[in-house]
């Protein structure tokens, strides 16, 4: 497994819905989609389909652990999670990390990524973002270099960004960037930006 810890200094507050997120000093951390959001503002969302979203990627966390009870799973989520399914039992990842929060070491911003991973004979790490939607959207791409850069730091270079795109058919898609270096630059261009104090 990775070794990753988060930064000393930060304090965790939990909110009514369920949900948590981290002070320092008193102030909440900015989320990495929220400074995206600042360039590519997300257009209104049904609450149901961010409320699948949760339960799906809730889903696949217990099939990586085995305890998904496929049997009390809402019939709607159930292709998504025979795609997820299905990736791990044809392309056999090594999991390194599920759902797990990181965080700028200045404590200016964070995220929670969905997977890192890495594919039998191959060394590289690959950071995932988990979506059942088309995926393709530039914002992803630009947020899975954003998680990448605050687990790797200076050894960002050494790691691979990827979208799993679990579909309706019951299938899963893979799609690995051809040029991830470009995606941290951008991210980059947008994170300073954004803590300069303009809109990116």
């Amino acid at each position: 497994m990775i070794e990753y810890k988060l930064p000393a200094g930060l304090e965790i507050t939990h909110f009514k819905d369920g949900g948590h997120w981290f002070t320092y000093q008193g102030h909440y951390l900015k989320s990495v989609g929220k400074i995206l959001n600042t360039v590519f503002p997300m257009p209104e969302i049904n609450p149901y389909y961010l409320t699948r979203g949760i339960m799906i990627h809730n889903a696949t966390v217990m099939i990586d652990a085995g305890n998904l009870d496929w049997r009390a799973l809402d019939p709607r989520l159930t292709p998504y999670c025979k795609a997820y399914q299905s990736f791990l039992e044809m392309s056999h990842p090594i999991v390194e990390a599920s759902e797990l929060i990181v965080v700028a070491s200045d404590c200016t911003h964070g995220g929670r990524l969905d997977r890192v991973f890495r594919l039998p004979g191959r060394e590289r790490l690959i950071v995932a973002d988990i979506k059942v939607g088309s995926g393709k959207e530039e914002r992803y791409w630009l947020q899975i270099a954003a998680y990448a850069l605050l687990l790797a730091g200076e050894h960002v270079a050494d790691v691979d960004l990827a979208i799993l795109n679990l579909q309706k058919n019951g299938q899963p898609r893979l799609t690995v960037a051809p040029d991830p270096g470009s995606k941290v630059a951008e991210w980059r261009k947008i994170l300073a930006t954004y803590l300069n104090g303009g809109s990116a």
